[in-house]
């Protein structure tokens, strides 16, 4: 929010408890229209626009589980309603550990 953006790290932290209430409202809203708040990054346009987004609970975003990434690809080829999507882990324990298996073998 706005009004925490001049915040230091040591206030935005303290203060961060006071969001509480709104996010929780925001996933309620979203659960009653049968929605899912994620995460999300659109480019598009030369534009990249990232932030929260409501998005279908039976969509591949929406369906995404615990460290989850996902890419979806809309083209002239892959168009609505079966864009090209790439999923897979993200930075989960067994993908960081052998990130930095693979780190300290090149040493």
């Amino acid at each position: 929010p706005e009004k925490m953006s001049e915040l230091s790290v040591e206030e935005f932290l303290n203060e961060l408890s006071t969001l509480d209430e709104t996010f929780s409202e925001r996933v309620r809203d979203a659960s009653v229209e049968n929605q899912v708040v994620r995460y999300v990054a659109t480019i598009s346009g030369g534009k990249c626009i990232v932030g929260l987004k409501n998005v279908q609970k039976t969509s591949a975003i929406g369906q995404l589980q615990g460290t989850d990434n996902l890419i979806e690809i809309t083209s002239q080829i892959y168009v609505q309603p079966q864009p090209l999507i790439i999923r897979g882990p993200g930075a989960g324990t067994q993908c960081t550990a052998n990130g930095v298996l693979a780190d300290i073998l090149s040493i």
